[in-house]
């Protein structure tokens, strides 16, 4: 099984672990953006690449960020909470379950909302600072502090 096609199906981190590319080094400087809004997409890409000097790849939703993941190991995830077809917290537990399976460092993630966020996700902020949110709409200075805080040195 690979990575793509666990997204449809619940990880198992037995299943077939010589498919997992554990191999992956995070990429200091490399972020996601997931957002299913492209406009949202498309302004905090070039903000982050302007402000921060770093390589960003857009997501339109939380399999297309799966998947991306699998193919390089980012250091900080943007990622919106409300998502069709995959949401944010499903696609932050698929990437987590990756990183446990390959023992891969998790990245940072920055969720946004412009919505109260679920329990579960104050829950998880308050066991790992790593993780963050941020409401919508957010100013630019911000998003940068955000992402720029959590990149590793």
């Amino acid at each position: 099984m690979v990575f793509c096609g666990m997204l449809l199906q619940e990880f198992n981190p037995m299943d077939s672990p010589e498919n997992i590319n554990s191999n992956l080094e995070p990429c200091r400087r490399k972020i996601l953006v997931v957002d299913d809004d492209k406009q949202i997409r498309d302004v905090f890409a070039t903000i982050l690449a302007g402000e921060i000097s770093c390589e960003v790849d857009v997501a339109k939703d939380g399999i297309e960020a799966c998947n991306l993941f699998a193919e390089q190991h980012y250091a900080v995830i943007v990622m919106d909470m409300h998502m069709p077809t995959l949401g944010g917290m499903e696609a932050f537990a698929r990437i987590r379950a990756y990183c446990e399976a390959a023992r891969l460092a998790m990245p940072a993630v920055i969720f946004c909302t412009a919505y109260d966020p679920p329990n579960t996700l104050q829950n998880l902020l308050s066991q790992d600072s790593n993780h963050t949110l941020v409401r919508k709409p957010v100013s630019n200075n911000d998003l940068v502090a955000l992402v720029h805080k959590r990149l590793p040195t």
